[in-house]
Formats: structure tokens, C-alpha cells, sequence
């Protein structure tokens, strides 16, 4: 969208090996204007270098929102415009989707921090959670254990601070990008979503970063900074 508020960047890292080898990853993230981790893990992503395949990261997806520090503008939020089986209802989310569907998705991430933590009482969020498309699902389970594993579980943070896994993404009647992802595409998709409750922004940046790479991992692209 050049030469509009929501005028951003698109990064496109390539496999040493060729684009035309390998799956090709779009990963979205800054589509509400309080969430940097998403937006810093998807920046870091940008200067990975992988073997094969293609990364399309679109760091910051609502640059208003996030130049005035807030979770939706006038706009509205902009992850309720992406209805299934139908045209995005913004400007802005249509620009997204027809980058994602330029670059013929074979995975798609939506990296997001939410204020509590999924099915914890915890503030009543959707913190610490990947929720998959249906055609993810079964790649979702060992990148998920793989971080509360490796990361979590021998930190200072308590057992309700492990991923778990959310509800499945697809359904006709959610407009999110991930909902649109699983039903328009039916490619693996996953949104991301770690939490602010007792958390730095350190501590969301290294679980978020971790996830990802571990997904891209799962799904054939090996990376290293």
C-alpha cells in the first residue's frame, strides 16, 4: 500500500538452495499496535538464513497501530477482516491477503502476545498458545513440546506458562487470518500467540522467535542466524 499509512515493507529471505526448493513461509505479525514482540520476532526472522525454501515476512501489518502504540485503530481491529470465502473488509487486510496469496503459501504464521494466558483464569487471554489450522495440527504437538522443553519448563516460570495448544483454525464463521488461512487455503497455519502476564519483553521475544523457528523447523527449513 505505497504511499498510504499502511505503506510497509515485505522481506523475502531465500534458501541458499533456491526459492524453488523447499516450502515457501509467510509469516505476517504487527497487526495490533501493542504487541512488539510480534514484530521484533519477525524482524529477527528477516536476517535467518535457511538452506532451502522462502520466507515472505510482513513485520508490520498495521503501521498506524503500531506508530500510536494501540491494539486497533478507527479502522477497527484489523484481524476481524479477513472472512472466510470472502474479500477482506480493509484496505489494509486485503493488501496482506493478496501478498499472501501471491507467494502461493505452503505454511503461514501470524505471530500475536495476548494480556492472560489460555484456558488459566489467568486475566482471561489467549497467552501461551499456537492455534493451528487443521493441516497443522500434527506439526504443531513437537515444536510446542519442544519449547516448553527446552525453554520453559527449566525457567523460573511456572507449569501455566507452557504452550499448549488452542482450538483448531478454519471456521467459516471467524474472520481472524488464521480462520481464513484454514479455510480458504488449507495449508498448515498457525497463530501465535504468547503472553504479557508476568512477562518481559525478552521473555516473549525468545518464546516467540523459538516457535517459529521450531515450525519452520517442523516443516523442512533448518535455519541459522
Amino acid at each position: 500500500m505505497a504511499n498510504t499509512r499502511y505503506e510497509s515493507g515485505v522481506y523475502v529471505v531465500e534458501g541458499r538452495s533456491g526459492s524453488d526448493e523447499g516450502p515457501t513461509v509467510v509469516i505476517v505479525a504487527g497487526q495490533h499496535g501493542i504487541e512488539p514482540a510480534g514484530w521484533l520476532t519477525a524482524m529477527q526472522l528477516t536476517a535467518l538464513s535457511i538452506d532451502v525454501g522462502k520466507l515472505v515476512i510482513i513485520p508490520f501489518a498495521n503501521p498506524p497501530a503500531i506508530i500510536q502504540g494501540v491494539y486497533q485503530t478507527s479502522d477497527g481491529n484489523m484481524n476481524r477482516h479477513f472472512p472466510p470465502e470472502e474479500a477482506p473488509t480493509l484496505d489494509a487486510a486485503a493488501a496482506v491477503w493478496r501478498e499472501i496469496q501471491r507467494n502461493d503459501p505452503d505454511v503461514v504464521l501470524d505471530l500475536h502476545s495476548s494480556h492472560g494466558i489460555y484456558q488459566s483464569g489467568m486475566d482471561n487471554g489467549v497467552g501461551q498458545a499456537v492455534f493451528p489450522t487443521a493441516a497443522g495440527l500434527e506439526t504443531v504437538v513437537g515444536a510446542t513440546e519442544w519449547v516448553n522443553d527446552e525453554l520453559i519448563a527449566p525457567s523460573t516460570f511456572g507449569s501455566e506458562y507452557e504452550l499448549t495448544i488452542g482450538t483448531v483454525q478454519g471456521n467459516a464463521d471467524q474472520p481472524l487470518l488464521t480462520h481464513k488461512v484454514g479455510h480458504d487455503l488449507d495449508v498448515p497455519g498457525y497463530l501465535v500467540e504468547v503472553t504479557r502476564y508476568g512477562t518481559t519483553l525478552p521473555d516473549r521475544l525468545t518464546w516467540q522467535t523459538a516457535i517459529a523457528i521450531k515450525l519452520l523447523d517442523e516443516h523442512g527449513i533448518t535455519v541459522s542466524v
